[in-house]
Protein backbone atom coordinates (compact mmCIF):
# COMPACT_ATOMS: atom_id res chain seq x y z
CA UNK A 1 0.00 0.00 0.00
CA UNK A 2 1.30 3.47 -0.98
CA UNK A 3 2.60 5.57 1.73
CA UNK A 4 0.52 9.02 2.98
CA UNK A 5 2.39 12.43 1.80
CA UNK A 6 2.63 14.79 4.42
CA UNK A 7 -0.01 16.87 3.05
CA UNK A 8 -2.61 13.78 3.90
CA UNK A 9 -1.47 13.02 6.99
CA UNK A 10 -1.55 16.78 7.90
CA UNK A 11 -5.33 16.52 6.67
CA UNK A 12 -6.26 13.83 8.50
CA UNK A 13 -4.54 15.47 11.71
CA UNK A 14 -5.78 18.14 11.44
CA UNK A 15 -9.59 16.95 10.90
CA UNK A 16 -9.51 15.06 13.60
CA UNK A 17 -8.17 17.61 15.89
CA UNK A 18 -10.53 20.20 14.67
CA UNK A 19 -7.59 22.21 14.20
CA UNK A 20 -7.95 25.28 11.79
CA UNK A 21 -4.92 25.77 8.85
CA UNK A 22 -4.11 28.81 11.79
CA UNK A 23 -3.82 26.78 14.47
CA UNK A 24 -2.11 23.69 12.85
CA UNK A 25 0.18 26.38 12.20
CA UNK A 26 0.49 27.77 15.61
CA UNK A 27 0.86 24.24 16.35
CA UNK A 28 4.19 23.38 13.85
CA UNK A 29 5.82 26.67 14.17
CA UNK A 30 5.45 28.02 10.20
CA UNK A 31 3.19 30.50 8.72
CA UNK A 32 -0.47 29.32 7.59
CA UNK A 33 0.12 29.44 4.11
CA UNK A 34 2.93 26.33 4.36
CA UNK A 35 0.01 24.88 5.71
CA UNK A 36 -2.28 25.13 2.84
CA UNK A 37 0.58 24.40 0.62
CA UNK A 38 1.54 21.05 2.43
CA UNK A 39 -1.90 20.06 2.12
CA UNK A 40 -2.22 20.94 -1.59
CA UNK A 41 1.26 18.60 -2.39
CA UNK A 42 3.89 21.82 -2.72
CA UNK A 43 7.08 22.29 -1.12
CA UNK A 44 9.03 20.17 1.47
CA UNK A 45 8.46 20.25 4.97
CA UNK A 46 12.02 21.24 7.32
CA UNK A 47 13.37 18.18 9.26
CA UNK A 48 11.62 20.08 12.70
CA UNK A 49 8.15 20.54 11.37
CA UNK A 50 8.25 16.90 10.33
CA UNK A 51 9.55 16.13 14.01
CA UNK A 52 6.74 18.47 15.38
CA UNK A 53 4.24 17.11 13.75
CA UNK A 54 4.97 13.79 14.83
CA UNK A 55 5.09 14.96 18.40
CA UNK A 56 1.42 16.11 17.91
CA UNK A 57 0.14 13.13 16.16
CA UNK A 58 2.19 10.97 19.31
CA UNK A 59 0.23 13.23 22.02
CA UNK A 60 -3.05 12.67 20.81
CA UNK A 61 -2.86 9.02 19.58
CA UNK A 62 -3.34 9.85 15.62
CA UNK A 63 -2.75 6.71 13.55
CA UNK A 64 -2.94 6.86 9.58
CA UNK A 65 -2.96 2.40 9.20
CA UNK A 66 -6.39 3.07 8.17
CA UNK A 67 -6.19 5.36 5.14
CA UNK A 68 -5.30 5.12 1.74
CA UNK A 69 -2.78 7.08 -0.27
CA UNK A 70 -5.13 9.53 -1.76
CA UNK A 71 -8.29 9.33 0.30
CA UNK A 72 -7.37 12.20 2.45
CA UNK A 73 -8.06 14.92 -0.22
CA UNK A 74 -10.92 13.73 -0.74
CA UNK A 75 -12.14 13.19 3.25
CA UNK A 76 -10.41 16.20 4.05
CA UNK A 77 -11.77 18.79 6.49
CA UNK A 78 -11.51 21.81 4.75
CA UNK A 79 -13.44 20.38 1.64
CA UNK A 80 -15.90 23.01 -0.03
CA UNK A 81 -18.71 23.79 -2.38
CA UNK A 82 -18.79 26.23 -4.54
CA UNK A 83 -21.96 27.55 -6.80
CA UNK A 84 -21.89 30.00 -9.32
CA UNK A 85 -25.11 31.26 -9.97
CA UNK A 86 -24.10 33.28 -13.05
CA UNK A 87 -21.94 32.86 -15.87
CA UNK A 88 -18.36 33.52 -15.19
CA UNK A 89 -15.25 33.26 -17.45
CA UNK A 90 -13.15 30.19 -17.48
CA UNK A 91 -10.32 32.31 -15.57
CA UNK A 92 -12.81 32.75 -12.49
CA UNK A 93 -14.11 29.02 -12.62
CA UNK A 94 -10.15 27.93 -12.65
CA UNK A 95 -9.73 29.84 -9.54
CA UNK A 96 -11.91 27.43 -7.51
CA UNK A 97 -11.44 24.52 -9.82
CA UNK A 98 -7.27 24.68 -8.64
CA UNK A 99 -8.19 23.62 -5.48
CA UNK A 100 -8.01 19.82 -4.98
CA UNK A 101 -11.66 18.33 -3.24
CA UNK A 102 -13.55 21.02 -3.74
CA UNK A 103 -17.17 21.12 -5.75
CA UNK A 104 -17.59 23.73 -8.32
CA UNK A 105 -21.40 24.05 -9.34
CA UNK A 106 -21.65 26.64 -12.72
CA UNK A 107 -24.92 28.34 -13.34
CA UNK A 108 -25.76 25.46 -16.19
CA UNK A 109 -25.46 22.80 -13.44
CA UNK A 110 -28.55 23.18 -11.19
CA UNK A 111 -30.95 20.27 -12.65
CA UNK A 112 -33.02 21.52 -9.80
CA UNK A 113 -32.64 24.59 -9.39
CA UNK A 114 -30.52 27.15 -7.46
CA UNK A 115 -32.04 26.63 -4.06
CA UNK A 116 -31.56 23.17 -4.04
CA UNK A 117 -27.57 23.47 -4.86
CA UNK A 118 -27.08 25.69 -1.87
CA UNK A 119 -28.48 23.00 0.56
CA UNK A 120 -24.64 22.50 1.42
CA UNK A 121 -22.98 25.02 -0.48
CA UNK A 122 -20.53 26.64 1.57
CA UNK A 123 -20.37 29.68 -0.98
CA UNK A 124 -21.95 31.30 -2.98
CA UNK A 125 -20.64 33.74 -6.20
CA UNK A 126 -23.68 36.06 -8.27
CA UNK A 127 -23.50 38.97 -10.60
CA UNK A 128 -26.24 41.60 -10.56
CA UNK A 129 -29.36 39.13 -11.89
CA UNK A 130 -29.57 36.75 -8.71
CA UNK A 131 -31.59 37.76 -5.85
CA UNK A 132 -29.62 36.62 -2.84
CA UNK A 133 -32.84 37.81 -0.06
CA UNK A 134 -33.26 35.67 3.26
CA UNK A 135 -35.74 33.38 1.75
CA UNK A 136 -33.01 31.77 -0.50
CA UNK A 137 -30.55 31.93 2.08
CA UNK A 138 -33.23 29.96 3.93
CA UNK A 139 -32.08 26.96 1.49
CA UNK A 140 -28.80 27.53 2.45
CA UNK A 141 -27.52 26.54 6.38
CA UNK A 142 -23.94 25.68 5.23
CA UNK A 143 -23.41 29.41 3.70
CA UNK A 144 -20.48 31.17 4.57
CA UNK A 145 -20.11 33.61 1.68
CA UNK A 146 -21.57 35.58 -0.54
CA UNK A 147 -19.26 37.06 -3.63
CA UNK A 148 -20.87 39.60 -6.04
CA UNK A 149 -18.57 40.00 -9.08
CA UNK A 150 -19.17 43.94 -9.30
CA UNK A 151 -19.49 47.18 -6.93
CA UNK A 152 -23.04 47.58 -5.54
CA UNK A 153 -24.35 45.00 -3.09
CA UNK A 154 -28.17 45.57 -4.44
CA UNK A 155 -29.26 42.18 -5.23
CA UNK A 156 -27.67 40.80 -1.57
CA UNK A 157 -29.64 41.41 1.52
CA UNK A 158 -26.90 41.92 3.82
CA UNK A 159 -28.37 42.63 6.75
CA UNK A 160 -30.33 38.81 6.64
CA UNK A 161 -26.37 37.56 5.45
CA UNK A 162 -25.00 39.40 8.84
CA UNK A 163 -28.19 37.47 11.07
CA UNK A 164 -26.93 34.38 9.40
CA UNK A 165 -23.60 35.05 9.95
CA UNK A 166 -22.69 35.04 6.00
CA UNK A 167 -20.16 37.12 4.70
CA UNK A 168 -21.04 39.33 1.82
CA UNK A 169 -18.05 40.51 -0.25
CA UNK A 170 -17.88 42.77 -3.38
CA UNK A 171 -15.26 44.07 -5.78
CA UNK A 172 -14.58 47.82 -5.96
CA UNK A 173 -12.79 49.60 -8.27
CA UNK A 174 -11.77 45.94 -10.49
CA UNK A 175 -13.50 48.04 -12.99
CA UNK A 176 -12.33 50.96 -12.26
CA UNK A 177 -10.35 51.86 -15.79
CA UNK A 178 -13.37 50.64 -17.62
CA UNK A 179 -15.71 53.22 -15.80
CA UNK A 180 -12.78 56.17 -16.25
CA UNK A 181 -12.26 55.25 -19.41
CA UNK A 182 -16.24 55.68 -20.32
CA UNK A 183 -16.33 58.77 -18.60
CA UNK A 184 -13.56 60.48 -20.22
CA UNK A 185 -15.40 59.38 -23.56
CA UNK A 186 -18.81 60.70 -22.91
CA UNK A 187 -17.33 64.16 -21.87
CA UNK A 188 -15.21 64.24 -25.19
CA UNK A 189 -18.65 63.13 -26.83
CA UNK A 190 -20.97 66.48 -25.00
CA UNK A 191 -17.99 68.44 -26.10
CA UNK A 192 -17.86 67.74 -29.75
CA UNK A 193 -21.82 66.64 -30.01
CA UNK A 194 -20.63 63.52 -31.58
CA UNK A 195 -24.07 61.79 -31.21
CA UNK A 196 -25.64 64.63 -33.12
CA UNK A 197 -22.55 64.62 -35.83
CA UNK A 198 -23.15 60.69 -36.26
CA UNK A 199 -26.48 60.72 -36.53
CA UNK A 200 -27.05 63.70 -39.33
CA UNK A 201 -24.19 61.47 -41.39
CA UNK A 202 -26.18 58.54 -41.11
CA UNK A 203 -29.33 60.87 -42.30
CA UNK A 204 -27.01 62.37 -44.97
CA UNK A 205 -26.92 65.24 -43.86
CA UNK A 206 -23.67 67.66 -43.79
CA UNK A 207 -24.23 69.93 -40.78
CA UNK A 208 -20.65 70.99 -40.39
CA UNK A 209 -21.80 74.80 -39.06
CA UNK A 210 -24.06 73.70 -36.07
CA UNK A 211 -21.46 71.22 -34.86
CA UNK A 212 -19.15 73.41 -33.80
CA UNK A 213 -18.02 71.91 -29.99
CA UNK A 214 -15.50 72.92 -27.35
CA UNK A 215 -11.95 71.92 -26.14
CA UNK A 216 -11.70 69.98 -22.71
CA UNK A 217 -8.17 72.20 -22.42
CA UNK A 218 -8.31 74.61 -20.10
CA UNK A 219 -11.31 73.87 -18.34
CA UNK A 220 -12.14 72.51 -15.01
CA UNK A 221 -13.62 69.00 -13.95
CA UNK A 222 -14.95 68.59 -10.58
CA UNK A 223 -14.90 64.94 -9.81
CA UNK A 224 -17.47 64.17 -6.99
CA UNK A 225 -15.58 60.87 -5.54
CA UNK A 226 -12.13 60.13 -5.37
CA UNK A 227 -12.13 56.40 -4.41
CA UNK A 228 -10.48 54.10 -7.63
CA UNK A 229 -12.56 55.48 -10.54
CA UNK A 230 -12.59 59.08 -9.69
CA UNK A 231 -8.73 58.68 -9.06
CA UNK A 232 -8.57 56.81 -12.72
CA UNK A 233 -10.51 59.64 -13.91
CA UNK A 234 -8.16 62.50 -12.69
CA UNK A 235 -5.25 60.36 -14.37
CA UNK A 236 -6.78 60.73 -17.87
CA UNK A 237 -8.41 64.09 -17.51
CA UNK A 238 -4.83 65.43 -16.89
CA UNK A 239 -3.24 64.28 -20.48
CA UNK A 240 -6.40 66.79 -21.96
CA UNK A 241 -5.24 70.14 -19.47
CA UNK A 242 -7.84 70.12 -17.64
CA UNK A 243 -7.92 71.53 -14.17
CA UNK A 244 -9.05 68.93 -11.97
CA UNK A 245 -10.95 69.56 -8.31
CA UNK A 246 -12.47 67.18 -6.56
CA UNK A 247 -14.57 66.80 -3.01
CA UNK A 248 -14.52 63.35 -0.81
CA UNK A 249 -14.87 63.87 2.99
CA UNK A 250 -12.75 60.65 2.84
CA UNK A 251 -10.21 61.60 1.29
CA UNK A 252 -6.85 63.52 2.67
CA UNK A 253 -5.61 66.94 0.82
CA UNK A 254 -1.58 64.96 0.13
CA UNK A 255 -3.46 61.88 -1.65
CA UNK A 256 -5.67 64.57 -3.62
CA UNK A 257 -2.32 66.21 -4.41
CA UNK A 258 -0.44 63.20 -4.98
CA UNK A 259 -2.91 62.61 -8.01
CA UNK A 260 -2.98 66.30 -9.51
CA UNK A 261 -6.26 67.73 -7.79
CA UNK A 262 -7.46 70.20 -5.71
CA UNK A 263 -9.15 69.09 -2.85
CA UNK A 264 -12.67 71.83 -2.36
CA UNK A 265 -15.88 71.55 -0.59
CA UNK A 266 -18.80 70.38 -2.34
CA UNK A 267 -19.97 73.78 -2.52
CA UNK A 268 -17.04 74.86 -4.42
CA UNK A 269 -16.74 71.90 -6.52
CA UNK A 270 -20.27 72.60 -7.84
CA UNK A 271 -19.66 76.50 -7.94
CA UNK A 272 -16.33 75.89 -9.45
CA UNK A 273 -16.51 73.12 -12.44
CA UNK A 274 -17.31 73.30 -16.16
CA UNK A 275 -17.91 69.93 -16.13
CA UNK A 276 -19.05 67.70 -12.89
CA UNK A 277 -18.77 63.73 -12.75
CA UNK A 278 -20.22 61.52 -9.65
CA UNK A 279 -18.15 59.04 -8.94
CA UNK A 280 -19.27 58.16 -5.00
CA UNK A 281 -21.83 55.71 -3.39
CA UNK A 282 -25.13 56.17 -2.47
CA UNK A 283 -25.79 56.87 1.00
CA UNK A 284 -28.51 58.96 3.01
CA UNK A 285 -25.97 62.00 1.99
CA UNK A 286 -25.32 61.76 -1.39
CA UNK A 287 -28.40 60.87 -2.45
CA UNK A 288 -30.20 63.40 -5.00
CA UNK A 289 -26.61 65.57 -4.47
CA UNK A 290 -27.68 66.68 -7.99
CA UNK A 291 -31.27 68.65 -7.41
CA UNK A 292 -32.55 72.36 -8.22
CA UNK A 293 -30.61 73.84 -5.69
CA UNK A 294 -27.27 72.23 -6.52
CA UNK A 295 -28.16 72.73 -10.13
CA UNK A 296 -28.65 76.22 -9.80
CA UNK A 297 -25.56 77.07 -8.25
CA UNK A 298 -23.26 75.61 -11.16
CA UNK A 299 -22.21 77.74 -13.83
CA UNK A 300 -24.21 78.40 -16.47
CA UNK A 301 -23.54 75.92 -19.44
CA UNK A 302 -21.91 73.44 -16.94
CA UNK A 303 -21.94 69.23 -18.49
CA UNK A 304 -23.10 66.69 -16.01
CA UNK A 305 -21.34 63.14 -16.39
CA UNK A 306 -23.57 60.26 -14.01
CA UNK A 307 -21.84 56.90 -14.44
CA UNK A 308 -22.22 56.02 -10.40
CA UNK A 309 -26.00 55.76 -9.04
CA UNK A 310 -28.98 57.27 -10.98
CA UNK A 311 -30.74 57.82 -7.30
CA UNK A 312 -27.71 60.80 -7.07
CA UNK A 313 -29.50 62.86 -9.50
CA UNK A 314 -33.39 64.19 -9.50
CA UNK A 315 -34.36 63.46 -12.63
CA UNK A 316 -36.80 66.69 -13.08
CA UNK A 317 -34.51 68.97 -11.70
CA UNK A 318 -31.92 68.12 -13.81
CA UNK A 319 -34.70 67.75 -16.98
CA UNK A 320 -35.50 71.26 -16.36
CA UNK A 321 -32.22 72.53 -15.99
CA UNK A 322 -31.63 70.81 -19.03
CA UNK A 323 -34.57 72.76 -21.08
CA UNK A 324 -33.91 76.15 -19.52
CA UNK A 325 -29.80 76.08 -20.56
CA UNK A 326 -28.80 76.34 -17.41
CA UNK A 327 -26.99 72.79 -17.71
CA UNK A 328 -25.49 72.38 -21.49
CA UNK A 329 -25.42 68.42 -21.55
CA UNK A 330 -25.56 65.61 -19.82
CA UNK A 331 -24.85 61.79 -20.13
CA UNK A 332 -25.97 59.53 -18.15
CA UNK A 333 -25.42 55.67 -17.87
CA UNK A 334 -27.61 55.20 -14.68
CA UNK A 335 -31.07 55.49 -13.59
CA UNK A 336 -32.81 55.28 -10.84
CA UNK A 337 -35.20 52.76 -12.72
CA UNK A 338 -33.37 50.29 -14.71
CA UNK A 339 -33.98 48.61 -17.94
CA UNK A 340 -34.80 52.92 -17.99
CA UNK A 341 -37.77 52.46 -20.61
CA UNK A 342 -39.47 55.25 -20.05
CA UNK A 343 -37.22 57.93 -18.96
CA UNK A 344 -37.76 61.61 -19.42
CA UNK A 345 -34.40 62.54 -20.79
CA UNK A 346 -35.03 60.53 -24.41
CA UNK A 347 -36.76 63.67 -25.57
CA UNK A 348 -33.49 65.95 -25.09
CA UNK A 349 -30.98 66.33 -27.53
CA UNK A 350 -28.60 67.52 -25.41
CA UNK A 351 -28.33 64.02 -23.01
CA UNK A 352 -26.50 61.20 -24.21
CA UNK A 353 -28.22 57.77 -22.65
CA UNK A 354 -26.00 54.81 -22.41
CA UNK A 355 -27.34 51.35 -20.69
CA UNK A 356 -25.48 50.73 -17.61
CA UNK A 357 -22.52 49.86 -19.59
CA UNK A 358 -19.56 52.24 -17.75
CA UNK A 359 -18.07 48.46 -16.96
CA UNK A 360 -18.91 46.71 -19.73
CA UNK A 361 -15.76 45.69 -21.05
CA UNK A 362 -14.54 42.05 -21.44
CA UNK A 363 -11.01 42.91 -19.72
CA UNK A 364 -13.36 44.66 -16.64
CA UNK A 365 -15.71 41.47 -16.38
CA UNK A 366 -12.48 38.95 -16.52
CA UNK A 367 -11.36 41.02 -13.89
CA UNK A 368 -13.90 41.34 -11.30
CA UNK A 369 -14.80 37.61 -11.61
CA UNK A 370 -11.34 36.69 -10.70
CA UNK A 371 -11.27 39.31 -8.23
CA UNK A 372 -14.03 37.83 -6.19
CA UNK A 373 -12.92 34.45 -6.73
CA UNK A 374 -9.67 34.78 -5.21
CA UNK A 375 -11.39 36.50 -2.15
CA UNK A 376 -13.83 33.86 -1.55
CA UNK A 377 -10.73 31.47 -2.16
CA UNK A 378 -9.27 33.38 0.32
CA UNK A 379 -11.91 33.57 3.01
CA UNK A 380 -12.81 29.82 2.85
CA UNK A 381 -8.95 28.78 2.91
CA UNK A 382 -7.07 31.17 5.56
CA UNK A 383 -10.40 33.28 7.12
CA UNK A 384 -9.21 36.66 5.20
CA UNK A 385 -11.71 39.04 5.23
CA UNK A 386 -11.26 41.26 1.64
CA UNK A 387 -14.21 44.15 0.73
CA UNK A 388 -16.46 42.51 2.98
CA UNK A 389 -19.63 44.91 3.21
CA UNK A 390 -21.24 43.66 6.51
CA UNK A 391 -17.58 42.98 8.37
CA UNK A 392 -14.47 44.55 8.52
CA UNK A 393 -11.90 43.69 6.53
CA UNK A 394 -8.33 42.54 7.32
CA UNK A 395 -5.30 41.45 5.72
CA UNK A 396 -3.73 37.92 6.03
CA UNK A 397 -1.01 39.41 8.46
CA UNK A 398 -3.78 41.05 10.62
CA UNK A 399 -5.95 38.24 10.59
CA UNK A 400 -2.98 35.58 12.00
CA UNK A 401 -3.12 38.05 15.13
CA UNK A 402 -6.43 38.10 15.47
CA UNK A 403 -7.48 34.64 15.21
CA UNK A 404 -7.19 33.03 18.13
CA UNK A 405 -9.08 36.11 19.82
CA UNK A 406 -11.83 35.55 17.05
CA UNK A 407 -12.03 31.99 18.17
CA UNK A 408 -12.04 32.69 21.60
CA UNK A 409 -14.50 34.69 21.23
CA UNK A 410 -16.71 32.40 19.25
CA UNK A 411 -16.29 29.68 22.11
CA UNK A 412 -17.40 31.97 24.44
CA UNK A 413 -20.66 32.68 22.60
CA UNK A 414 -21.01 29.07 22.54
CA UNK A 415 -20.67 28.64 26.15
CA UNK A 416 -22.71 31.36 27.04
CA UNK A 417 -25.58 29.97 24.63
CA UNK A 418 -24.64 26.37 25.75
CA UNK A 419 -25.00 27.47 30.04
CA UNK A 420 -28.24 29.65 28.98
CA UNK A 421 -27.58 32.77 29.36
CA UNK A 422 -26.99 33.72 25.70
CA UNK A 423 -30.21 32.74 23.97
CA UNK A 424 -30.85 29.78 21.95
CA UNK A 425 -27.85 27.96 20.95
CA UNK A 426 -29.18 27.54 17.34
CA UNK A 427 -28.79 31.73 17.42
CA UNK A 428 -25.81 31.54 18.18
CA UNK A 429 -23.55 30.78 15.00
CA UNK A 430 -19.47 31.71 15.27
CA UNK A 431 -18.56 32.94 11.46
CA UNK A 432 -16.31 30.12 10.59
CA UNK A 433 -12.95 32.60 10.10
Amino acid sequence: MPELSFGEKLLIARKQLNLFSYQMAEQLGVHPNSISKYERGEGKPHAAVLRMFDLLCEKHNIRFDEFEAGSAAADKGDKMKIVLAEKVSPATLAVFSAEPGWEVLTHDQLPNGLPAALADADALVVRSAVQVDDALMEHAPKLRVVGRAGVGVDNIDAEAATRRGVVVMNTPGANAVAVAELTIGLMLALARKLPAANSTMHAGKWEKKSLQGAELRGKTLGILGLGRIGLEVAKRARGFGLEIIGSDPFVSAAVARENGIKLVSLDELIAGSDYITLHVGLTPQTTGVINAKTLAAMKKGVRIINCARGELVEDAALVAALKSGQVAGAALDVFVEEPAKNTPFAELDNVILTPHIAGSTAEAQEAVGIQIAMQVREYLKLGVVQNAVNLPSLSHEEYVQLAPYIDLAGRLGSFMAQAGKGGDERGVRRLPL
